[in-house]
């Protein structure tokens, strides 16, 4: 198990049941003192907002990933330029750069569950151990 400590007071916390939030200045704002440990105030909204920790070793070059942000960039740093001109391939991107991270994780759930995606899994993952094993006896 992987733990979050407090260098300043040593409180230790599991990882698994924290989450990383972007608290908006208006509600510090409106926060004093005892206020930042009160539930009905920053814990909920953590709650909603509040992005799991990650402890995985997925990264971008490891991984094909379909999480929110990463479908968001996709559709700036590949998509965009590629589909612009076709009015409903345009039309799907704008709706998935103002869709909810809700959303987007339904779109994910239906693009992974699509067979296309597994029909090559296999062969792909074992053309790249022999690549690696090909690059590995270069090496020696």
């Amino acid at each position: 198990m992987k733990y979050i400590i407090h260098q300043g007071t040593g409180t230790v916390i599991a990882v698994d049941e924290c989450v990383i939030v972007t608290v908006p200045d208006e509600l510090l704002d409106t926060l004093d003192g005892d206020d930042y440990f009160d539930e009905t105030a920053i814990c909920e909204y953590a709650e909603e907002h509040g992005k799991p920790i990650n402890t995985t070793d997925l990264k971008w070059g490891n991984c094909i990933a379909y999480s929110p942000s990463a479908i968001r960039e996709e559709i700036h740093e590949s998509l965009w330029a590629s589909f612009e001109h076709d009015k409903d391939s345009k039309s799907a991107m704008e709706w998935g750069l103002s869709a909810t991270d809700t959303q987007l994780d339904e779109v994910a759930s239906y693009i992974i569950q699509n067979d296309s995606i597994w029909e090559t899994y296999k062969d792909d993952l074992l053309d790249g151990l022999r690549e690696g094993l090909r690059w590995s006896k270069e090496k020696n």
